[in-house]
This record gives C-alpha cells, sequence and structure tokens, in this order.
C-alpha cells in the first residue's frame, strides 16, 4: 500500500514538473514572439513596410556573423506616375518665439499626427518630417491612377486642419502646399543609421513649387494640371514671379480654385488622432502590448498570425491542468 502511495507520488511529481517545464517554455516562446513585434513595430516606424519587409528578409538570409558594415546591398526602386507633394508652415517662426518648447513640440506632434492620418486616408505614403515641413508621395508602393487628385485633396485636408489649428490657437498661421507629377527614386541609404528618402528632378521641382507657393493655396505644375483631366477648377499661378528656380527653367504653375463649400472649412473641425501616442519607458516602449501576468492573456484578439489559435488554446488547458495539480 504505502509502495504505491510512493509511486504514485513520484508520478504525480514528475507531471508536475513537465506541466511547469511547459508552460515556462511557452512562456518564453510567447515573450520571445512578443519581443519580435515590438522590433518589428519599431522598424515600421523608420522605414515603409515594403522596403523593411525586403530588408528583413535579405538579412535573415545571410549568416548570421555578417559584419555590418558588409552589408552593402542598396535598396532603391523607381516609380513612374506618382504625385509629390511638399507642404510647409506659413508663420512657424513666430510660433516657435510665442510658444515654449514643450507646447511647440506638443503642437507640431498633434498637428503631424492627422497629417498622418490624412495621409493614409488620401492614398499617401508620408516622406519625412524636415521641422516644419511635411512631404509625401501618392503612387508609391502601390499604383495609384488617382494619384494627383489624391495629393490635391490631401492638401485642401491639410489647410482644412492647419486653419483649425490656426483658430484654436489664435495665431496667424497658414499651409504652403507645392504638388508635382512625375517619377522618383525611392530607397534607403546609410549602413548604421537608415534613411528612406525621395530623389527626382521632379521632387526638387515639387519643392520650388510650395517654396513659391501662397499661403492657403495649393500651387501645382502644368503635370498635375495634365494629370488632373478638369477635375479641379484652376487659375494662374504666376509662380515664376515668386521663384527664380521657376524663372529660370520657365515651369508654368497654376492655383486650385477654392470651392463655395471649402470658404467655411474654418467653422469645420477635422478629425482627431484616434492613437494617441503614448510615453516610452524602458519597462514598457509600447503601451499597447499586453502585459505578460499571464500566459492565457496574450492571445485573444489576435488579429495576425492564425497559426497561434491553436496555440492559445493549449496554453488555456495547460494552465487549466496546472492549476488542478496544484490544488489537489
Amino acid at each position: 500500500m504505502y509502495t504505491g502511495l510512493f509511486i504514485h507520488y513520484l508520478t504525480d511529481h514528475a507531471q508536475r514538473q513537465v506541466f511547469l517545464e511547459t508552460r515556462r517554455c511557452i512562456e518564453g516562446r510567447l515573450k520571445l514572439e512578443q519581443e519580435n513585434q515590438r522590433q518589428e513595430r519599431l522598424v515600421l516606424s523608420i522605414l515603409p513596410r515594403f522596403v523593411a519587409l525586403e530588408m528583413i528578409a535579405d538579412m535573415g538570409a545571410m549568416e548570421d556573423d555578417l559584419n555590418p558594415q558588409e552589408f552593402h546591398k542598396i535598396y532603391i526602386h523607381q516609380y513612374k506616375d506618382v504625385s509629390i507633394l511638399f507642404a510647409d508652415i506659413k508663420g512657424f517662426t513666430l510660433l516657435s518665439m510665442n510658444l515654449s518648447a514643450q507646447d511647440l513640440v506638443r503642437t507640431l506632434n498633434e498637428l503631424f499626427g492627422r497629417f498622418d492620418r490624412l495621409a493614409e486616408e488620401h492614398h499617401c505614403l508620408r516622406i519625412k518630417i524636415l521641422g516644419d515641413c511635411y512631404y509625401c508621395v501618392s503612387g508609391v508602393p502601390e499604383p495609384q491612377r488617382a494619384h494627383a487628385r489624391y495629393c490635391v485633396e490631401m492638401g485642401l485636408a491639410m489647410i482644412n486642419t492647419i486653419r483649425y489649428v490656426r483658430k484654436q490657437l489664435n495665431f496667424d498661421m497658414d499651409m504652403r502646399i507645392g504638388i508635382h507629377s512625375g517619377s522618383v527614386l525611392c530607397g534607403v541609404l546609410g549602413l548604421q543609421k537608415w534613411q528612406f528618402d525621395v530623389w527626382s528632378w521632379d521632387v526638387g521641382i515639387a519643392n520650388m513649387l510650395e517654396a513659391g507657393g501662397i499661403p492657403g493655396r495649393i500651387h501645382i505644375s502644368r503635370a498635375t494640371l495634365d494629370c488632373l483631366e478638369g477635375t479641379y477648377k484652376t487659375e494662374e499661378g504666376h509662380g515664376r514671379d515668386r521663384n527664380a528656380f521657376l524663372r529660370k527653367y520657365n515651369i508654368d504653375t497654376f492655383l486650385i480654385c477654392p470651392q463655395q463649400d471649402r470658404d467655411k472649412v474654418n467653422h469645420i473641425e477635422p478629425p482627431k488622432v484616434q492613437k494617441p501616442i503614448q510615453t516610452w519607458s524602458p519597462d514598457l516602449p509600447f503601451r499597447t502590448v499586453v502585459d505578460m501576468n499571464s500566459v492565457s492573456a496574450q492571445i485573444p484578439n489576435r488579429k495576425e498570425g492564425a497559426e497561434f489559435g491553436a496555440f492559445g488554446q493549449v496554453v488555456k488547458n495547460l494552465n487549466r491542468i496546472i492549476w488542478r495539480a496544484r490544488h489537489i
């Protein structure tokens, strides 16, 4: 009798150890998955998804002992039939003199956060933010037949947004916007510090259209006008009178005429950013990541990686078995 109890105790103890070891393995796997998600989010916040995935796939195929200085592949892609939008805040210098550094950064963060959401809604890819300059491209990486119209609508929404901010701050500020259509080269430069950007003669023209633009108006080139196919009413832009580059290369420019329903944009509040930027901390860089308080809490509501559905059920079953084993 005692021998049987002793054998039963040893068997039960061994089973408990197996369960606990299995639990630890699953926890380690889930923590690794969570860390991979954090790293992926960090990379995708710096590089567009189509470039980041290509780079990750190439680096994963290389040997682990590869020296970073030997990684010389250049990721450059050419895209034709795209539109480039440059936008600059008029009155930013005076604004920076009248606001504290903290308030200025908070205002710009909220403003550019709204611009990013508008870019997503209007099929534009934000390239970079340089001080108070914001520029994006439509037609990259997926071709867009209406790339010029998307950029114009993006520009109109940006003017709507900046005028709302002007009303809230009671400060004279507006947007100068330039749009040009053509082709671009886009890609990543650098070995240690990656930087995604676009380059081409057409990018330079779009930049000069913004520099020679009028606050509160969208300044476009003839190439963009041809792509719009009469969708918007336009007028002569006289960009050559305001910009030496446009004058030197004899570039015809036009202004998008405001419509009646857009004359009242001061009274329309643009959509707010639904996902506020969270404070970073060393313990939890991304607040949206679920804590590892319990293994079973990691899998629910996971939309990506459907293969973890059965894995999550296994975790729940193991939790249940381990709980029973501890309470025998």
